[in-house]
């Protein structure tokens, strides 16, 4: 534990010790008996205690006992390392996971399944009904509907889970609790966690040569994110007045400079960050869809304006034009650094934007996670919670900020405010309900950025046509996001 040491200095004191400001220190030193009788007394220390980051789990020793998750192929990396390499990301999450296991007196091991649906949901199915209790913990596809299945326990009532804290994914989990049941949850024990959220890179090389501080009357793009003004307004206004046709040909095409750059995903956050909504919680906490708003509508018809606007590039070489400083923004996903890192010009990262300046805080978005369960057949409940409360914990602190340096390498150098944006747009996290659980609502939410895709404006009746349909479909998945009682 660190003390840091305030003094509090007095107007007062001030005054009666320092003959005057021009004084040297020693002179000021040398009291008279009369000014010293006269002075008034310092203030006491304050003392301010900045305590650890700590998980506040438990002293437990599981005696080395296995403790085995089941996981997809393609995110080994994610969860295991075999041995130290030198390379700084493969590292932490070796000793990550070497802490836990000396810590809990774990073996940690995985099984790994190819990914596919089919075959990920067979395996957890299996051993479900021959209650073998194979698995400690599951990691399925966010969209794989493993969740609906009866398996998992609910990891609100699951002592030593403390989702409230920084390493887990809140957003994601108020969305994904259903009738104050949580199957599966995010945190940051999977890189999904960070590499899949939605963000906007911005060429800093451009922004200062557009002028745009004295423009807009600002001091950068990070204080007036900080400051709560970075807007959909602003942010529209200056990637139009970015946008310049450079061949001359009358038209925008890829040789030309660009607003914005995007694509699926990033549109798709586009409209989940200006507040577009399906759905809301009534005073039970029940869910109750709300496809025919019309603020929903609203943010529809502004987003469909936005991609109608030449001026902002959809689905193009978006990194090679980005890299060749020919657009200001490129809207992608934090993950997407990597593909960034040769580029000559600096850049910055930033949150999307508020649709509306009174908004308490942005909403950012995070297009697909794996998530963590436990089954119901798990051997033993506290451990499973215990190493997994754990991992996430170990992933916060220490995976995380690994990553933020692996991926933007000299970057993170040159723009020491990266990692605190990258911070502020994975805490302002916002899922959608209807996104969590999209494949069984007719993947309802991917429905409003397809028909901007197809320029058409038809949000209306489409989303009338949908709301009876996906409203069964919900009274179905309530009833299904319950733990089975096994004989």
């Amino acid at each position: 534990m660190k003390k840091l040491l305030t003094l509090l200095l007095v107007s007062a004191m001030l005054l009666g010790t320092f003959a005057s400001c021009g004084e040297s220190t020693a002179n000021a030193d040398e009291t008279t008996p009369s000014s010293a009788d006269t002075a008034v007394e310092p203030e006491a220390v304050e003392v301010i205690e900045e305590t650890e980051l700590t998980h506040g789990l438990p002293e437990k020793d599981f005696g080395g006992a296995d403790y085995i998750g089941l996981i997809r192929t393609s995110k080994l990396t994610h969860f295991t390392a075999e041995e130290m390499t030198g390379e700084a990301l493969n590292d932490a999450v070796y000793e990550r996971n070497n802490t836990v296991s000396e810590e809990f007196g774990v073996n940690i091991g995985f099984v790994d399944v190819e990914d596919n649906s089919g075959t990920f949901n067979n395996t957890v199915g299996q051993s479900i009904m021959a209650q073998d209790a194979a698995y400690d913990v599951i990691a399925p596809d966010y969209w794989w509907a493993t969740e609906v299945n009866g398996w998992f326990l609910n990891l609100m009532e699951m002592e030593h889970l403390d989702l409230t804290m920084p390493w887990w994914c809140i957003g994601w989990n108020d969305a994904a609790t259903i009738n104050n049941m949580l199957p599966g949850a995010v945190g940051f024990y999977t890189l999904d966690m960070i590499q899949n959220m939605n963000m906007i890179y911005f060429n800093k090389n451009l922004y200062e040569k557009l002028g745009y501080d004295t423009q807009f009357n600002l001091t950068g793009l990070y204080d007036t994110v900080r400051s709560g003004d970075w807007t959909y307004d602003l942010f529209t206004a200056m990637a139009q007045g970015a946008a310049l046709d450079l061949n001359g040909d009358g038209k925008m095409t890829q040789g030309d400079q660009f607003g914005t750059l995007s694509d699926l995903q990033s549109g798709r956050a586009l409209l989940w960050s200006s507040g577009l909504e399906l759905c809301y919680r009534d005073d039970t906490g029940a869910l109750v869809a709300t496809l025919t708003t019309e603020k929903n509508y609203d943010i529809f018809s502004t987003v469909l304006a936005f991609y109608q606007d030449n001026t902002n590039l959809y689905n193009g070489a978006s990194n090679a034009i980005f890299i060749a400083d020919q657009a200001l923004f490129l809207m992608s996903a934090i993950g997407n650094a990597v593909g960034l890192r040769d580029m000559e010009s600096d850049f910055g990262v930033l949150p999307y934007p508020k649709y509306n300046p009174e908004d308490e805080s942005y909403r950012n978005r995070n297009f697909g996670s794996s998530y963590f369960a436990i089954p119901i057949t798990a051997k033993d409940l506290e451990m499973s919670a215990v190493v997994l409360e754990a991992q996430n914990f170990y992933s916060y602190r220490d995976v995380r900020p690994t990553y933020y340096e692996t991926i933007l390498k000299d970057k993170v150098a040159r723009d020491e405010e990266t990692a605190e944006m990258l911070d502020l747009i994975i805490d302002t996290c916002y899922i959608d309900p209807f996104f969590v659980y999209g494949t069984n609502l007719s993947y309802v939410a991917d429905k409003p950025f397809s028909l901007i895709v197809s320029k058409s404006d038809t949000y209306a009746s489409e989303m009338q046509r949908l709301e009876k349909p996906v409203s069964k479909q919900l009274d179905k998945l309530i009833e299904a996001i319950q733990p089975t009682v096994l004989p």
